[in-house]
């Protein structure tokens, strides 16, 4: 299994707006081409902080998966919104 970690900011007058369009397009984006699970999760003491996790099966798979020509649309999606980000790929061992 594979974890994809970003960390990221949302300014508040966007977070609406970006939250509807993660439930709406990316979420089911990425499940429907095999990510196994996208969740998003905000900070409780600084609420333009936000976290989402993905996993997926197997680094090949995840590199395939992230790397489909007609996944830039949902990219670009999270881009217009997300600020300051960070990404972490994580290989579980155990």
């Amino acid at each position: 299994m594979v974890k994809v970690i970003f960390e990221y900011e949302i300014s508040s007058d966007d977070q609406e707006t970006y939250l509807r369009e993660t439930m709406e397009k990316i979420k089911p984006f990425w499940e429907s081409k095999g990510c196994k699970s996208y969740l998003v999760w905000q900070e409780s003491e600084n609420k333009d902080r936000f976290v989402k996790e993905m996993l997926f099966d197997d680094p090949s798979s995840m590199k395939e998966i992230m790397n489909l020509e007609e996944a830039e649309t949902v990219k670009e999606i999270f881009r217009k919104f997300a600020k300051d980000v960070k990404r972490k790929i994580l290989i579980q061992k155990t």
